[in-house]
């Protein structure tokens, strides 16, 4: 999700992205218009042996972070992610801050719940019509892992943690209830 930001960036505020990035402008650029497995393999190399963000590309991300523009279009694509999550939520009457979560997850990695996702969904909800919110979450969370076309393992650890309050994902783990106050309390 964050190469169109990145892309935005460039593209309306190009100086500024030339400035911060200075000598590693190019590369960035590039990256931006290359296709997802050689950004990945970009974003693979600029990391250093204990997998953290090596100088001077750690300093020029801070830098962007702190740039009002960049935070501009960090706010609008927040802000669609937020409204494509509502949908979720209002499709599937979710009320809990769980629920929000999940829909959240699922926008931001996922896009929306897929067309074969919503047939699983809603054959389980016509089974179960008054299945409890936390239970609605599992079935949610499995469908969209389940007719996802890669990284089912990923999705579906991500996604279960939120439902659970806690698991692994990628190798660490979650307290998302405990550490940040993920919880079955109505938000709205």
């Amino acid at each position: 999700t964050l190469q169109p930001l990145l892309n935005r960036m460039d593209r309306e505020y190009n100086a500024e992205m030339r400035s911060v990035f200075g000598s590693n402008y190019d590369s960035i650029h590039n990256m931006i218009l290359d296709n997802s497995q050689n950004q990945l393999a970009w974003a693979k190399s600029i990391n250093n042996l204990s997998n953290t963000i090596s100088e001077s590309w750690y300093s020029q991300f801070v830098a962007l972070t702190n740039n009002e523009h960049f935070k501009n279009i960090e706010a609008d694509a927040e802000a669609y992610k937020v409204g494509q999550a509502m949908l979720i939520c209002d499709k599937y009457k979710l009320k809990t801050t769980r629920g929000f979560a999940l829909a959240f997850d699922i926008a931001v990695q996922n896009g929306s719940v897929s067309p074969e996702a919503a047939k699983i969904i809603d054959s389980a909800l016509v089974q179960k019509p008054n299945m409890s919110e936390k239970d609605l979450l599992k079935v949610i969370a499995n469908a969209v892992a389940d007719t996802s076309t890669s990284n089912v393992e990923d999705i579906r650890s991500r996604k279960i943690a939120i439902v659970n309050g806690n698991g692994t994902v990628h190798g660490i783990a979650l307290n998302l209830d405990a550490n940040y106050g993920l919880s079955d309390n109505y938000w709205r």
